[in-house]
């Protein structure tokens, strides 16, 4: 049914097997269906699952890069939140900034703590885009402050990003 020409009949197979774990391969087959509404409504029935499968870590992140699936896409790296701060973190350091920062607002607040944890990654570039997610979450990251200050501090190199992480939380 997932292959059928018809939308309606791809659709309706998205809503009957969301009552199905065993279902499961054909969402996420449907997930990475060319047509966004039928993509979108698979991620959305993935994510309803309890618990949503890893597998669709990867999915909604490539979502996010699409105005229509946007939606659904950040619904599913709530549901795996924090598991999914890693993932996100990855996908900013290639530089899929835009939709990975409208990601982070998303969770606000909520994703301060798993951020964090990222300051002390032994990887430097991994450092310097948790400063930037940080600085994504705009006032909802101000209590990382004190955090950033003692990072710029202790890598001199990091001070720029720091800087424009601090900037953002004042907007």
């Amino acid at each position: 049914a997932f292959e059928d020409e018809a939308l309606p009949v791809r659709l309706a197979a998205c809503r009957v097997c969301r009552f199905w774990k065993e279902a499961l391969p054909l969402l996420l087959e449907a997930a990475r269906s060319d047509d966004p509404k039928v993509r979108s409504e698979a991620l959305g029935y993935v994510s309803k699952l309890n618990p949503v499968p890893k597998a669709a870590l990867p999915l909604a992140l490539e979502a996010l890069e699409a105005r229509e699936t946007r939606s659904g896409a950040r619904y599913t790296l709530r549901r795996l939140f924090p598991e999914s701060i890693d993932a996100m973190l990855a996908e900013a350091e290639k530089l899929r900034r835009d939709s990975i920062r409208e990601a982070f607002r998303y969770f606000g607040h909520s994703a301060v703590p798993g951020l964090l944890d990222h300051l002390s990654d032994e990887r430097v570039e991994r450092r310097r885009v948790t400063v930037w997610a940080l600085g994504a979450l705009g006032r909802d990251g101000k209590d990382a402050v004190p955090h950033l200050e003692a990072l710029a501090k202790r890598e001199p190199a990091l001070a720029e990003e720091v800087a424009a992480a601090l900037k953002e939380f004042r907007r």
